[in-house]
């Protein structure tokens, strides 16, 4: 796991039979790079990693509905669309904030312990905080840089590359690309069986993007 993107350019090459091609210039080289940033991806948004599961916490500020989305350091940042749970904590207390907001619960100004949540540019409140609570916020990091040589891959390496050769396999019309998506699909279901976001139980077959 976190093998630099140079280093999976360069087995995706061998993979692919494009060895003599030179590892840092030539037209490849982009190509492949693509190969593997959409592989993981699609990987990222089609299942849950719980290797990326974390949890937010953020303070509340009297009369303050809107908060950014919070961060555990630059290298863990919040993706707002795989939210699985917020919870708050009114001095030990501690609730489920329910998602979503009528336009008419919008309009109300009023404050008082917040018992609601919906995701726009920042994290909103309802109501609006009357106190200082804590909010516990439990979703998965965002994929980080994948684009430089030194970047690391954020997911495992091995479906991540699977999935790439499988998708370069079919750019280039090679045959034997639909053996891959068959091992990807064994490999997930070891790594990756439950789905937290969806609760689905990963299927077992895999078409590639």
């Amino acid at each position: 796991m976190n093998a630099q993107l140079s280093t999976l350019r360069s087995e995706l090459r061998a993979r692919l039979g494009l060895a003599a091609a030179a590892d840092t210039y030539g037209p490849s080289t982009t190509i492949l790079n693509s190969f593997l940033a959409r592989a993981q991806n699609w990987l990222y948004w089609q299942y849950g990693w719980e290797q990326l599961r974390r949890t937010w916490t953020f303070a509340t500020v009297i009369g303050t509905q809107g908060y950014a989305w919070p961060t555990n350091g630059a290298n863990e940042v919040c993706e707002p669309r795989k939210i699985v749970d917020v919870w708050l904590n009114n001095a030990g207390a501690v609730t489920e904030l329910r998602e979503g907001v009528t336009a008419a619960l919008n309009g109300d100004t009023s404050q008082a312990i917040p018992t609601r949540y919906w995701r726009a540019d920042q994290i909103y409140l309802w109501h609006i905080p009357d106190a200082v609570y804590t909010v516990d916020l439990v979703s998965y990091m965002k994929l980080g840089a994948f684009a430089a040589d030194a970047d690391p891959v954020t997911l495992d390496d091995e479906p991540v590359m699977e999935l790439a050769i499988a998708i370069g396999k079919a750019h280039y019309r090679q045959t034997d690309s639909v053996g891959y998506l068959t091992m990807l699909s064994a490999l997930i279901n070891k790594l990756n069986a439950r789905d937290d976001v969806t609760g689905n139980v990963s299927v077992q077959t895999v078409a590639a993007p």
